[in-house]
């Protein structure tokens, strides 16, 4: 979810004018706007306690006039300000323009490192210290 309101913000600061919603738009929603959805998510174990996660958002852009035109400028707008969100790179995965409006998919894929909470801790707190001297 951290990423989902990662994305949302970042399209918030882009298209001030527009609402952004995270779930289904009501027949009252304000156009322009955009819907923001989680479609994906995997997990794929790399090494030890590292995971690759990989999320896919779909992004709907609903606008008064239907207008094709304004769904491309703003894909290249989404493509300035999705291309990195929390540090991972975005990559546009799809792109469809269907009775004017504009379906995208982002793909966002990073390391994670996943650790077992046992519910007992097993160190508070271990210094290492190393003197060193010569002799002489």
């Amino acid at each position: 979810m951290e990423q989902l309101t990662a994305v949302t913000k970042q399209i918030e600061q882009a298209f001030p004018q527009a609402e952004v919603y995270t779930e289904k738009i009501r027949a009252t929603g304000k156009e322009p706007c955009f819907l923001v959805e989680a479609s994906a998510y995997t997990l794929q174990k790399e090494l030890n306690q590292i995971y690759r996660l990989t999320e896919v958002f779909r992004i709907s852009y609903y606008n008064a006039k239907r207008s094709a035109k304004e769904c491309f400028k703003v894909n290249e707008q989404l493509a300035l300000c999705l291309k990195n969100v929390n540090g991972s790179w975005g990559k546009e995965t799809s792109f469809l323009i269907k009775d004017g409006v504009l379906q995208v998919e982002y793909r966002y894929s990073y390391r994670v490192r996943l650790t077992e909470s046992t519910g007992t801790e097993k160190m508070k707190e271990m210094t290492i210290g190393m003197e060193m001297g010569l002799d002489g």
